[in-house]
């Protein structure tokens, strides 16, 4: 029986996305138990004065983290040294701060303008809100909304607020329950992380074009499921796994020295990309319920593990493996992009004595990150010419003319191999091409004016000069970083007009050269020397130009993170299902009753780390089961003397439905 209720939000400062959840828990907290070992955070803030004792044992129970406590009332850090106007925005109204007060948290989120605002026709300002964040606060989710606030303060004390936040990327928590998830916690919290389960699943996939608001069409992917559907009983998606069956399990790590060797994570994960990877683990943490879904990841992974697709697939996992992490990679572009709001944090008035070497950093990530999205784009290639069967994997790797969800980047992708040189740019040479920044352009054409009005002017004074002023006039000082800009030599014999006045002479006698600076001259040169302010300010902002164009079309890379992440999990569920030994499953529905039959199971981890003898297969069978030999028993004792097999027989029929 729940007797408690706890907030919580996760914040993945790499990936940049942030998780919300509210929900009930038991004696043993168990749920809470679940959370810590499911996500194993490296550091938990909990509320001074209001957290139990029982929640703090809990805390310390655990050693990979730290624990540290927020008060109900704060300050931010003080200093002298920041422009009062920039310390306006970094500080709160209110001080001290209230981290955990669930309006402060509410108007600071207005006031820093993270997110859109909602547009001039609606009444709502949190139309444009991540919808994770709007039902919160609709669905007063308050204890959700006041660990934010917490976590909120935490990201702007350390100054990354504004690199995570403006992500937008805010999801849903529900704890894993076998139950109606909408009977703990709030309800349309759990039915959009029901939803994000769903689509991270491949459950459900279906293109939509982007909002009238946005140039390019893209695909995203989108969850067919309705409201309605999730609020039944009968629609549970995933297999409660708490965090104590995970540690017995066995799941992530193993008992002894809590490292992956010997669990089953170990001898799945066949993944060639990191995303892909932690969807695989997500997978693992949540097993699929229904069997139509069961069947629908099957069939993918049956077809990726022989024949034609399965070639194809030792194909594609070539390109996996030289995408990187995808997801991580552009959280790292979005944070160099910049934001509209980024004028007062500290990093655009830093003065970098490692320029270089953080330039190089900058556009090496880039260069990964296009690098990896070029080959991740020829994945649909790989597969073009193979009769493909799955309908999810159709989905996942057939581009949109085709029936699937795998986004046409490749115009995009062109465009950025065109217009931005990496080698120039990690030099610090880089310029950017027409069309990027229109000051600059603006700027380039002022500079270019300038430069053929001075030569006119030239010409033009020539012609009431002396014959031999033209070959003696000469413009000094011509680069963009001299003084005294467009100077005029000529010899001090050759007699000038009354506008010219000396600025600086050299050598004497009849070969003394006079500097000369005229009205006309200075005007043009007062204008140039703003517009190449304005140019070297363009250069410099260059980069992040680039940067922040390609962060604008982050749901195209998004998506293809996605299906890279996808099509990496089955691909090394693929691997071991073709490993021998391995047969897939007949799931049945269950109309008489429930029934499981296993015939020569094997233990997958201990059959790895098993030496010497041979290894003794065991069959099962519990429930309503046609089978002669067979009983109608639901539970099974097991007895015997140690290392007779007991735990084999246990894990074995676990893992059996596990990865089913």
């Amino acid at each position: 029986q729940p007797i408690c209720e706890y907030g919580i939000s996760i914040v993945d400062a790499v990936n940049g996305t942030v998780t919300l959840g509210q929900f009930a828990d038991d004696v043993l907290r168990s749920r809470m138990h679940t959370l810590l070992t499911t996500h194993m955070p490296s550091e938990v803030l909990v509320e001074g004065g209001s957290a139990s004792s029982v929640l703090l044992s809990l805390l310390k129970s655990y050693s990979n983290f730290r624990v540290e406590i927020v008060r109900p009332k704060e300050h931010l850090p003080k200093s002298t040294a920041v422009d009062p106007s920039i310390r306006q925005q970094l500080d709160r109204p209110n001080n001290p701060a209230q981290p955990w007060d669930v309006q402060e948290t509410i108007q600071e989120l207005h006031r820093r303008g993270y997110f859109p605002r909602g547009s001039k026709s609606s009444s709502n300002s949190r139309a444009r809100w991540p919808k994770v964040l709007q039902a919160a606060i609709d669905g007063n989710a308050n204890l959700a909304v006041s660990s934010l606030g917490a976590a909120l303060f935490y990201l702007q004390r350390s100054l990354i607020d504004e690199e995570i936040m403006t992500m937008g990327n805010i999801k849903a928590y529900v704890p894993p329950t076998t139950i109606n998830p909408t009977n703990h916690g709030v309800p349309i919290i759990s039915q959009l992380a029901q939803e994000e389960m769903r689509e991270e699943d491949g459950v459900v996939l279906s293109e939509s074009s982007t909002s009238e608001k946005e140039e390019d069409a893209s695909f995203q992917w989108k969850i067919e499921s309705t409201m309605k559907d999730m609020c039944q009983e009968t629609e549970i998606d995933h297999m409660a796994l708490d965090g104590t069956t995970l540690q017995n399990l066995e799941i992530l790590t193993n008992g002894q020295t809590q490292s992956t060797a010997g669990s089953l994570w170990s001898k799945l994960n066949h993944t060639k990309t990191p995303h892909g990877g932690r969807l695989l683990k997500a997978w693992l943490l949540r097993p699929l319920f229904r069997a139509q879904d069961i069947a629908r990841r099957a069939d993918a992974v049956q077809e990726l593990s022989a024949g034609g697709a399965g070639m194809s697939m030792g194909d594609a996992r070539i390109l996996l493996s030289k995408c990187g992490d995808i997801e991580r990679l552009l959280s790292r572009v979005h944070s160099m992009s910049g934001t509209e709001n980024a004028s007062h944090h500290p990093n655009e008035r830093a003065v970098l004595y490692e320029n270089v070497v953080h330039t190089k950093r900058k556009v090496g990530d880039f260069r990964k990150l296009l690098n990896g999205l070029r080959q991740a784009s020829e994945i649909p290639e790989v597969f073009e010419k193979i009769q493909i069967e799955s309908g999810l994997l159709q989905r996942v790797v057939r581009k949109a003319d085709k029936g699937g969800c795998f986004p046409d980047m490749g115009v995009e992708l062109d465009w950025f191999f065109d217009n931005f040189d990496c080698d120039l740019a990690a030099k610090g040479e880089f310029e950017p091409t027409r069309g990027i920044d229109e000051a600059y352009d603006e700027a380039c054409d002022t500079v270019e004016r300038i430069e053929g009005e001075l030569q006119e002017y030239k010409d033009e004074m020539c012609r009431h000069l002396p014959s031999s002023a033209r070959s003696h006039w000469k413009y000094i000082n011509t680069k963009s970083d001299s003084k005294d800009k467009y100077l005029i030599e000529l010899p001090a014999k050759l007699q000038v007009p009354d506008d010219f006045y000396v600025k600086a002479k050299r050598g004497s006698g009849a070969k003394q050269v006079n500097k000369y600076r005229t009205p006309v001259v200075e005007r043009l040169v007062h204008t140039l020397e703003n517009a190449l302010e304005l140019q070297k300010a363009g250069k410099e902002r260059g980069m992040q130009l680039i940067f922040s164009k390609f962060d604008s079309k982050r749901n195209i890379w998004a998506a293809a993170a996605q299906a890279t992440a996808l099509l990496d999990a089955l691909g090394a569920l693929a691997q071991v299902a073709g490993t021998a030994g391995y047969t897939r499953p007949h799931i049945s529905e269950c109309t008489s009753g429930p029934t499981i039959n296993v015939v020569q199971g094997r233990h997958p981890c201990v059959e790895v780390t098993h030496s010497g003898g041979d290894f003794i297969p065991n069959d099962l069978s519990l429930g309503d089961s046609s089978s002669e030999s067979s009983s109608n028993s639901r539970v099974l004792l097991l007895s015997g003397p140690n290392m007779g097999g007991k735990s084999h027989e246990y894990f074995c029929s676990f893992h059996f439905l596990h990865k089913v």
